[in-house]
């Protein structure tokens, strides 16, 4: 499915699965608007609805998906995260262990005390 991407960017407020149905509640903040409104659109949402269907091997008329705008506010007093912001989020932790690392670098620590300097910014590479 080529929506995988768009749905990175949803956060899953509800998923109720039976032994018969399934109900998915996703929500997008006011940032992603416009992947709530393509997720929308008929098309979409019944390809959407046939893929969760299948995945969870049960029949179409027992899946139910609801699409949900999220305000900021509501968002942050639930401290909710996309899947998108999360592997941001552990991107940034990755960079700044690296950074720290570098910081404690016996190396880094001998030259800042030989040159009497202090390295102000460290850039890590996206690999």
């Amino acid at each position: 499915m080529n929506d995988a991407v768009n749905l990175k960017n949803a956060i899953c407020n509800k998923w109720l699965e039976g032994k018969k149905d399934i109900y998915l509640e996703i929500a997008f903040d006011e940032n992603n608007h416009l992947f709530h409104d393509f997720f929308e659109q008929k098309e979409n949402k019944e390809e959407l609805l046939e893929v969760l269907a299948d995945y969870t091997e049960l029949k179409l008329e027992n899946t139910k998906i609801i699409i949900k705008n999220l305000s900021n506010e509501e968002k942050k007093e639930k401290d909710l995260r996309s899947q998108f912001e999360l592997e941001e989020l552990e991107l940034e932790r990755k960079k700044q262990e690296s950074r720290d690392k570098i910081r404690k670098n016996p190396y880094i620590m001998k030259a800042e005390k030989l040159f009497d300097t202090k390295i102000n910014n460290i850039t890590v590479k996206e690999e």
